[in-house]
């Protein structure tokens, strides 16, 4: 409940809809059954970024030579409505491309990519002289 006084509603205050995304994903490849995950937007995070780019990547180490019409659109979607959208899905594919073909494990390098996402924060803070994080 504190999470929804606040920080929800601080963040959607002034809207009068539009909560939430449907991000539909590529079928589950076990049976194929349609996959959807529900997004609140105006988060710090783009779900939609990063599960395309989680899906054109898994396209490619499977071997598909055509991307599901889901990831098309989202494709689509984030190029046309995401300031410098094409610039982020092509850095955040290559981010999923060294999770995928890494030899070191999935975690090593996500714990790499946080490390370097924390150095970049605190570096931004000095040169704005904003308080360090702990």
């Amino acid at each position: 409940m504190k999470k929804l006084y606040d920080e929800l509603a601080v963040r959607y205050k002034d809207r009068t809809g539009g909560y939430t995304r449907l991000l539909h994903l590529e079928p589950r490849d076990r049976d194929a059954a349609p996959m959807a995950v529900l997004e609140l937007l105006g988060g710090p995070k783009d779900l939609r970024l990063y599960l395309t780019a989680k899906a054109i990547v898994h396209a490619e180490v499977s071997g598909k030579t055509k991307l599901d019409r889901a990831t098309t659109l989202n494709m689509r979607k984030i190029e046309a409505n995401v300031k410098d959208g094409k610039q982020l899905l092509r850095e955040k594919v290559e981010l999923m491309r060294r999770v995928y073909h890494s030899e070191r494990s999935s975690q090593d390098v996500l714990t790499d990519i946080s490390e370097n996402a924390k150095r970049r924060a605190d570096e931004k803070a000095i040169s704005k002289k904003i308080p360090l994080r702990k």
